[in-house]
């Protein structure tokens, strides 16, 4: 069952009309938009500061922890602007689906138990577009709540097949066993695909608790310690500002707006300095939080990282292996003979047929969602996204000598490496497991969620691997600093040391050609990451560094100084002056520069 945005749960309908609340999509004002009538009313009139979600100024502590499931109702959504086409996929992307959540309570905060993806069940969901990662939040007591305390947690909607995060705030009030409904409104997002708008969501979503002792979950709230004991460090972007490098860092930015733009930061000495994500309601309130949705920036960890650990693991050969050797499919030409691992995360299998003249090389040519690509793009399952790849053309120029952007090409080199790691250590073995646990386990992420594809047998499907990592700042700031430190952590060699020596060179790049220029040049790729050229003067040397490139203007920079510039963007669909602005990293660098000269 459904319940729609004008369902009244609760207290009568006059104490929530009031006029704070004002219009449908009307930004309300003050404490007042979430106080405890609303939230035990169950209606939500519209948007409201993302503030009204955090404790007030004169809160104190919970009256009581929150620890159990909360159940959530399945509900349309209010949505602005509405959307041209709510059935997306044959799923309906205008309901926000039912599920059930599980938290615990530690010193203040509202901990989940899993902060994966969570797929709600067929019989919940009432046919949602939408799964949900949901993030820790807080919990805290105000006055005049009558012993309820209240609670609130960062959330964001994405789909399995995609990677737009559409990230939102929930709150709601509970007293012992009882709950109210859960408000929530989603107010920023990654670039979209599939759901063109940029919408922002509201309602209040019916729910029920069932409690659990705290004692059910000491083994998880002692992970939750390690976790937190394990975050680097994050300051907002004022505190360097206006520190003595402010003046160093001005012009970061370069062009965009945060009209078009999540988030910038950027990691110096193991610290994270990032810029409030700016949103209609107001900065986004959980910031160190957020998870977003970085499409091909999953490029860069599942196959380049993927790589890196399994050559540490079992030998630099690994890269010689040949993708034929691990994919089970029949294509009606040879193109496929002699594609190595090493080709295709270099993006140079020769597969495609876009665009048969190469000199000079458009890149991203073959990146065209119409036809084949699009009805790749959609199938669920594993067995069917790998049957399609029989659909994909080739080049004369064969293997290794031209680098076209392919999606299907990464996820083949995903199933390929799977499959390998299978062959070595078991059909239980998993490559996003491995990466999980070997690799980002031991550098301090806890977390690894990741979109995999939908299996009818309920398994966990294979990770899509060229786009779908769902990071926080801290672990982007964690990989780019394991990459910086050539793959080792404290003393121990995680990833093939030479090989991640490799990434840092020039060395064995191909060009993405002049279609794709940025401020100094032309882009080069290699080993699931992009190269980009900077030059501190006009008459100075290049100096080349690898960047992780996602859709529309993700990008994580590894500046040969040590530090870190990330830009997570959302300009799509956006005028062209915004795409253009967003794509370009050369401001950040410059900053860095500034900040830190480097050489070669």
């Amino acid at each position: 069952m459904i319940f729609h945005g004008k369902r009244i749960a609760g207290a009568a309908v006059g104490v929530i009309l009031s006029a704070a609340l004002g219009c449908s999509a009307a930004l309300a004002q003050g404490r007042d938009a979430l106080s405890l009538q609303v939230l035990q009313a169950g209606e939500t009139a519209g948007l409201v500061q993302n503030d009204a979600f955090l404790p007030a100024e004169n809160s104190t502590d919970a009256h009581e922890p929150f620890n159990g499931t909360l159940t959530l109702e399945a509900t349309e959504m209010s949505m602005e602007p509405a959307l041209e086409t709510r059935e997306v996929m044959g799923r309906d992307a205008a309901v926000f689906p039912g599920v059930t959540l599980e938290f615990f309570s530690h010193e203040g905060e509202l901990v989940p138990v899993t902060q994966e993806v969570i797929t709600p069940p067929e019989d919940t969901a009432a046919n949602s577009f939408w799964q949900i990662l949901v993030q820790p939040g807080r919990i805290w007591a105000e006055e005049g709540d009558d012993g309820w305390s209240r609670a609130s947690f960062p959330f964001l909607l994405m789909n399995r097949l995609e990677q737009d995060s559409h990230n939102g705030v929930a709150s709601f009030a509970y007293k012992g066993d009882e709950v109210t409904g859960v408000t929530f409104q989603i107010v920023q997002q990654t670039a979209p695909y599939y759901v063109p708008e940029h919408f922002r969501a509201w309602g209040t979503l019916p729910a029920s608790h069932d409690a659990r002792d705290a004692g059910t979950y000491d083994e998880a709230r002692e992970g939750y310690r390690a976790e937190l004991a394990a975050r680097l460090p994050i300051e907002e972007w004022d505190e360097l500002a206006q520190s003595g490098d402010g003046e160093a860092i001005e012009g970061f930015e370069g062009e965009t707006s945060d009209d078009w733009v999540v988030m910038h930061a950027l990691v110096k000495d193991g610290t994270i300095y990032y810029q409030p994500s700016q949103t209609g309601q107001g900065p986004y309130p959980y910031p160190a939080a957020m998870r977003f949705g970085v499409w091909s920036v999953t490029k860069s960890i599942g196959p380049g990282i993927g790589m890196l650990r399994l050559a540490e693991k079992y030998g630099d050969w690994v890269y010689s292996l040949k993708l034929l050797d691990y994919l089970d499919i029949d294509p009606p030409h040879d193109g496929w003979t002699g594609v190595t691992f090493g080709d295709a995360v270099n993006m140079a299998t020769g597969l495609g047929g876009k665009e048969f003249h190469a000199n000079p090389n458009d890149f991203f040519v073959d990146y065209d969602f119409t036809g084949t690509y699009d009805d790749w793009y959609v199938a669920r399952s594993a067995a069917e996204k790998v049957a399609m790849l029989n659909e994909v053309g080739n080049y004369p120029w064969g293997p290794g000598l031209v680098a076209r952007y392919r999606d299907r090409d990464m996820f083949a080199l995903g199933v390929a490496m799977n499959n390998f790691l299978k062959s070595m250590e078991g059909e239980d073995a998993d490559i996003w497991d491995m990466i999980a646990e070997e690799v980002f386990a031991p550098i301090g992420i806890s977390h690894a969620p990741m979109n995999r594809t939908f299996e009818e047998d309920g398994s966990p499907g294979q990770p899509i691997m060229a786009w779908g990592w769902f990071p926080t700042l801290d672990d982007i700031a964690k990989v780019a600093t394991l990459l910086h430190e050539r793959g080792a952590h404290d003393g121990v060699q995680i990833l093939h040391r030479a090989r991640t020596q490799a990434l840092f060179s020039v060395e064995g790049t191909l060009d993405q050609g002049p279609a794709n220029a940025l401020k100094y040049g032309n882009p080069r790729y290699k080993m699931g990451t992009h190269y980009m050229p900077f030059r501190p003067a006009e008459d100075a040397a290049t100096i080349w560094m690898p960047f992780m490139n996602g859709y529309v203007g993700n990008r994580v920079v590894l500046v040969p100084n040590g530090m870190t510039a990330i830009r997570i963007s959302k300009a799509w669909p956006a005028p062209d002056e915004a795409v253009a602005a967003v794509e370009d990293p050369s401001s950040m660098v410059e900053a860095l520069y500034r900040l830190e000269p480097f050489g070669e």
